[in-house]
């Protein structure tokens, strides 16, 4: 969903920029840019490079630079907390940023790509298995969830996310897989922002080193077949649940025609 997430070193003199390189904080300031970011020694055809060169030159406080590291943050920490609330919590303050801040997001790149993955393991790491006891997590707090349990994702909620690990497999393939394309500003009325376009241009050439590794090829081969078991088993698994619940003497006559 790719190289670390952005993280922020807590010092006077620099600030780490997505790439993982130390960029002095002065560099940052928009008074020492240019009116264009990008300078004589940088290679325009590389969509990689530009959109970095385009991320260092706003502002840390530019409205576009603070919601594409708002949502890589969020992206980051839903693939790492264990926590099912938590998770659910990191969604609703996704859409948040997304509605609030952002008008549009072009479907490449690394954002694109993180907040794909990110949205596929909200969809079933951010559920209960089943309905909670009580409105209470495991800290005792108020538990955020989902309006659905994983027990009750129909069989098109899982088509639909099979689709996504096919699509997203195919865009971690292309070259400009990593590439910041910073998303669109909208204004107080909820209008999108008329800017110069600071896409830095896309390459859906695939990559040769990644398409022949193990992690795209038999790891992906195994992952569908988890989620196309999951999508069969979501047909007969309402029934089956439910007959349980009611009545342990309906599960016969769910698993056997009656006669």
């Amino acid at each position: 969903m790719p190289s670390p997430f952005v993280e922020q070193q807590q010092n006077k003199n620099h600030d780490e920029s997505p790439s993982g390189g130390a960029v002095a904080a002065e560099d940052l300031h928009p008074h020492s840019q240019t009116s264009d970011p990008i300078d004589d020694h940088v290679d325009v055809q590389d969509p990689v490079t530009v959109g970095q060169m385009y991320y260092d030159a706003l502002d840390p406080l530019d409205t576009r630079r603070y919601a594409f590291d708002t949502l890589e943050l969020y992206s980051h920490e839903m693939l790492m907390t264990g926590d099912v609330s938590r998770r659910a919590f990191l969604i609703e303050k996704t859409r948040f940023i997304m509605v609030r801040l952002i008008g549009a997001q072009y479907d490449w790149g690394r954002l694109y790509n993180r907040s794909t993955i990110a949205n596929m393991v909200g969809r079933v790491n951010a559920r209960y298995a089943y309905e909670l006891p009580s409105d209470e997590n495991i800290y005792g707090g108020p538990a955020f969830k989902l309006q659905d349990c994983l027990v009750d994702l129909t069989p098109d909620k899982w088509a639909k996310l099979i689709g996504q690990f096919e699509a997203v497999r195919n865009s971690l393939l292309r070259r400009d897989a990593s590439a910041i394309v910073l998303p669109s500003e909208i204004d107080i009325n909820g209008e999108e922002v008329e800017e110069e376009d600071s896409s830095p241009g896309n390459d859906p050439t695939i990559d040769d080193k990644f398409a022949n590794r193990i992690e795209f090829n038999e790891d992906f081969e195994n992952m569908m077949d988890t989620l196309k078991f999951n999508m069969c088993l979501s047909h007969i698994q309402p029934h089956l649940h439910n007959a349980v619940e009611n009545d342990v003497r309906e599960v016969e006559s769910v698993a056997v025609p009656p006669e």
